[in-house]
C-alpha cells in the first residue's frame, strides 16, 4: 500500500507540510527549488524563457504559514513552475516580519517530503536567483 503525502509528512514530522500536503501534491513532486520573489521569477522567465520550456503549473501556488512570531504571522508564497517537464518550487517569504529560520525549515521539510515521496530519483535541488543556471542544467540534464 502506497503512502500518501500527508502520511508521508507525518511519518517524518513535518507537521506543517502534513497539513498542506493533502491539498496539494506538487509539494511531494519538486525536483529543485528557486528563493525568488514575483518580480525576480518575471525576470528570470523573460531573460531564461527563451531557452528552456516553461510552464506555470495550474492550481499548485499558495502562501504558506510557516508559523508566528511576536504576534505576526510569518509566510512565504509559493509557486509552481515546470522547466523541461520538470516541477521547480519557487518560494519568497511575504510577510511583512521575516523568520529565515522558519523559511530554511520549510525547504528542508518539502526536500525531505520530495525525497521520500520520490524515492528513486535525484535529491531536491536548491538555489537562489543568481544560481538560477544551476537550476536550468538540472532540468536540462537531470542531474
Amino acid at each position: 500500500m502506497q503512502e500518501t503525502l500527508s502520511q508521508v509528512a507525518a511519518r517524518l514530522t513535518l507537521p506543517l507540510l502534513a497539513q498542506i500536503a493533502p491539498g496539494n501534491a506538487s509539494f511531494g513532486q519538486v525536483e529543485y527549488m528557486v528563493e525568488a520573489n514575483a518580480f525576480t521569477r518575471d525576470a528570470l522567465r523573460s531573460a531564461w524563457g527563451h531557452r528552456v520550456s516553461w510552464m506555470a503549473e495550474s492550481g499548485g501556488d499558495c502562501t504558506v504559514r510557516l508559523g508566528q512570531l511576536i504576534g505576526h504571522h510569518i509566510t512565504a508564497e509559493v509557486k509552481f513552475v515546470r522547466l523541461n517537464g520538470r516541477l521547480v518550487m519557487f518560494y519568497s517569504p511575504t510577510s511583512r516580519l521575516v523568520d529565515y529560520n522558519m523559511v530554511d525549515t520549510f525547504v528542508a521539510d518539502v526536500r525531505k517530503l520530495a525525497a521520500t515521496a520520490r524515492p528513486q530519483s535525484t535529491p531536491v535541488g536548491k538555489c537562489d536567483a543568481n544560481d538560477f543556471h544551476s537550476c536550468v542544467h538540472s532540468c536540462r540534464t537531470g542531474e
